[in-house]
């Protein structure tokens, strides 16, 4: 009996582990399906490079304007993007690769993305349909570019 209680032992230690590390890195969604899950954690932040204008576009049309009035299949174009984490503590996604980030709240969907200086060609994304763009707020190098689709 001694013997089977060592042999388990360490395999219970392993379970917790897992299951501890699970808690910390959980998926907020896993729609295998249709894209890849998405992990929450509490250390999601955005990536480092200015996203490339087209992904950019197709995100915000792809996550918030074609989800609109409810956006309930926000989370499920994020996952089909790729490259998504979501915020344990806030709920924002944040692109782990480009300084892109998306927020859905109840009634409204918005993007955040950072570039270098003053880019206007991201302006050009207030031009889809049902987007206003926020003011650009400028941090250091960067300037953060906030656009928002509310629903209706």
């Amino acid at each position: 009996m001694t013997r089977t209680r060592k042999a388990v032992r360490p395999f219970a230690g392993a379970a917790l582990a897992a299951l501890t590390l699970g808690a910390c890195d959980a998926p907020a969604s896993s729609d295998a399906a249709t894209g890849q899950p998405i992990l929450r954690t509490a250390t999601a932040e955005p990536g480092p490079a200015v996203p490339p204008l087209g992904f950019a576009r197709t995100v915000l049309q792809t996550a918030c304007v074609d989800t609109q009035p409810a956006f309930d299949g926000a989370t499920q174009a994020l996952s089909r993007a790729g490259g998504f984490v979501q915020s344990a503590r806030s709920g924002t996604f944040f692109h782990e690769q480009f300084d892109l980030s998306v927020k859905v709240i109840p009634g409204r969907c918005s993007m955040v993305v950072g570039t270098p200086g003053s880019n206007s060609r991201i302006t050009q994304l207030a031009a889809l349909p049902d987007v206003s763009p926020g003011r650009p707020r400028t941090f250091g190098d960067r300037t953060y570019h906030s656009i928002f689709v509310t629903g209706g």
